[in-house]
């Protein structure tokens, strides 16, 4: 038995089309007879990609793999549920990481959600919301079938909601609550219920005691009004042009939504083109955006204005005039530098060589002071000519090394 299950079921708040929660009785009726195999009414959908340019699909494993410049096509079908479920479709969060890592990765260009559902649980509903607004790239909820409730909940978040045929279902905004009393069904079975509060607990029970009494201002004003109030609340921010009469829990075709709930009908081909159309607008924009961000630094630093039109800036006379007048004190300061740096900045090399030329040019000239070399009685020279010798010497050692270093 899936407990998680069978007391999201029971006790869940659910925004789901009504016919459509009708329409799994008998899934539930199996459930709770602790029959679990139902994998022949409900499977895990794989995740998609596709290349921008055409429309087939190839098995997803893993947008690390995909083709550059792809985009994803992941589904969100059937009832929808916080957490993944060991008997049927994957749940709101597992979605949501997948939209995540779609985002993040640089194969892909835009996110399509091939929706068909007819809506699922509160919980879990708003998180995956965010999620989707929160996408830095584009991302279109495509109705395929129906996209009820929570589905549209979730979808009214995308850049744009397309719709498969004119007879796809849309809308169903509300919140609902439904549940099934058995208690009088077993108390004629011989059951008997017993219910003891703590004395410090006596709203504990008087919630649901008052729901089963059929009392239920409690549950609508505490509970399902300001969610559907969340629910209307998101839907006019998300989509400023919906209109009123669409807010009040009634099922659509796309046809008469288009303007309102739906922004346009179209095969999946279509949208994968619309999302095309997109992806261009943006790498577009983008660049617009940068060359409009350098010609405001250039305007603020000439104290000109400069416009961008389809062929490019174009500047008058007056314009040139004030970019020279910007430009004379750089140029001024720039002429600075360069005399500054020539004055001051000298290679080590070059220090050394002057160096030692004036060693040398002192050392010939101490040579020059005694030029007759004066012999001793015995031969020898004197100490005068001594020095000189070692100071040719040591003059041509330096001229050596300045030979060398030149």
């Amino acid at each position: 038995m899936n407990y998680q299950l069978v007391s999201a079921i029971l006790k869940g708040v659910w925004a789901m089309d009504e016919y459509s929660a009708i329409s799994y009785l008998p899934i539930i009726s199996r459930i709770f007879s602790h029959n679990n195999s139902i994998d022949e009414v409900v499977s895990v959908q794989p995740i998609s990609t596709v290349e921008r340019t055409t429309s087939n699909f190839s098995k997803w494993d893993g947008f690390n793999n995909a083709p550059k410049g792809s985009i994803a096509i992941i589904p969100v079908s059937g009832a929808l549920m916080k957490n993944d479920q060991s008997c049927g479709p994957m749940g709101m969060n597992s979605i949501g990481n997948i939209i995540k890592e779609a985002d993040a990765s640089s194969n892909i260009d835009g996110i399509v959600l091939k929706i068909d559902s007819p809506g699922g649980s509160v919980d879990g509903t708003a998180a995956l919301s965010e999620v989707v607004l929160n996408t830095t790239k584009p991302i279109i909820a495509f109705a395929d079938g129906l996209m009820a409730s929570a589905a549209l909940w979730i979808a009214a978040s995308a850049n744009e909601i397309i719709a498969a045929s004119n007879k796809t279902q849309i809308g169903s905004i509300g919140v609902l609550l439904s549940f099934t009393d058995i208690q009088p069904a077993l108390e004629k079975q011989g059951v008997k219920f017993h219910q003891i509060v703590a004395d410090q607990s006596q709203d504990k029970t008087k919630f649901w005691n008052d729901i089963k009494a059929g009392n239920y201002d409690s549950l609508k004003k505490e509970v399902l009004n300001p969610l559907a109030d969340d629910f209307i609340s998101h839907m006019k921010s998300s989509r400023p042009s919906i209109q009123e009469k669409h807010l009040t829990g009634k099922l659509y075709f796309a046809q008469d939504v288009v303007g309102s709930l739906v922004d346009s009908i179209g095969n999946l081909d279509f949208a994968i083109a619309r999302m095309n159309e997109i992806i261009e607008n943006t790498n577009s924009n983008s660049n617009h955006n940068s060359i409009n961000m350098k010609l405001d630094k250039i305007n603020l630093a000439i104290g000109a204005e400069l416009q961008l039109g389809d062929e490019g800036a174009f500047l008058n006379a007056e314009q040139l005039e004030a970019i020279e007048t910007a430009l004379t004190p750089v140029e001024t300061v720039a002429e600075t530098v360069q005399e500054t740096t020539a004055e001051t900045v000298e290679d080590p090399k070059d220090k050394v060589i002057a160096d030692l030329q004036k060693t040398i040019e002192t050392l010939n000239a101490s040579t020059q002071q005694d030029k007759e070399i004066v012999k001793s009685k015995d031969g020898n020279q004197s100490s005068s000519n001594d020095d000189f010798i070692s100071a040719v010497a040591e003059a041509q050692k330096l001229n050596d090394i300045v030979d060398s270093l030149n």
